[in-house]
């Protein structure tokens, strides 16, 4: 295995801090969707239940994030494979509210996939 690049080191590291950002939020959520379930019943239960759905997401992030730092080509592939749905996201964000703050977004997505495009031949 070839040597990490610093770019794929930096996008891993901020894929880990990420992964534990949305474990948080997720763990926050289910806590509140507790609480709230004991007021609303079932209704409140959802947040409960969208909170584990984010902790999972969270978890597959981490997974990513390691792949990526072990340099694994199925890591590669997927992330890749979010990064342009997270692009066609924020065209329709564009196109269905007329916000153009996600033009910053898209390009930051696409420059990481261009980047990863071209270190490639490094996975295994």
């Amino acid at each position: 295995m070839a040597e990490r690049p610093l770019g794929i080191t930096i996008i891993a590291i901020l894929g880990f801090i990420g992964a534990v950002l949305i474990i948080i939020g997720g763990l926050a959520l289910s806590a509140v969707g507790t609480l709230l379930a004991m007021f609303l019943g079932p209704l409140g239960a959802l947040g409960a239940l969208a909170g584990v759905v984010v902790i999972i997401v969270g978890i597959v992030q981490f997974i990513i994030s390691y792949g990526l730092w072990k340099m694994k080509k199925w890591a590669l592939y997927i992330e890749m494979i979010l990064l342009l749905l997270s692009i066609v996201m924020s065209l329709v964000t564009i196109a269905t509210s007329f916000d153009f703050t996600p033009i910053i977004s898209i390009v930051i997505s696409a420059l990481i996939i261009y980047y990863l495009y071209t270190k490639k031949k490094l996975f295994s």
